[in-house]
């Protein structure tokens, strides 16, 4: 009988520990499933490169909306990483933004 009884208790344990983990699994954040994004007049850039430097004739501007990460963003001067007001620059159909020691340097992407 005891060993029906730890058998039944075991078996519970089991069953609510994999309930618990498929439940942490489904219920993960979903950050920066896509790659880093930004749009400029129209266009989508992504993050190809980093440099240390910008070209002097570069133009500033600033990102006014933050989407998702996994999300494209849907507007002029969106992005899907960084915060409102970081400043980017825009020179040779390339935006650069600041990252921690250097720049990063988006591309316009194909679609």
């Amino acid at each position: 009988m005891k060993k029906k009884t730890y058998i039944i208790v075991s078996l519970i344990i089991v069953l609510l520990l994999g309930a618990i983990c498929i439940g942490i699994f489904n219920n993960r954040p979903v950050e920066n499933s896509m790659p880093y994004m930004i749009m400029v007049d129209g266009q989508i850039y992504q993050l190809n490169d980093s440099a240390q430097e910008i070209p002097e004739d570069a133009i500033e501007g600033y990102i006014t909306k933050v989407v998702p990460g996994s999300e494209k963003p849907n507007e002029n001067q969106a992005a899907n990483f960084g915060e409102i007001g970081k400043q980017y620059w825009m020179s040779d159909n390339k935006i650069y933004i600041w990252a921690i020691n250097e720049y990063d340097i988006f591309v316009p992407t194909e679609d």
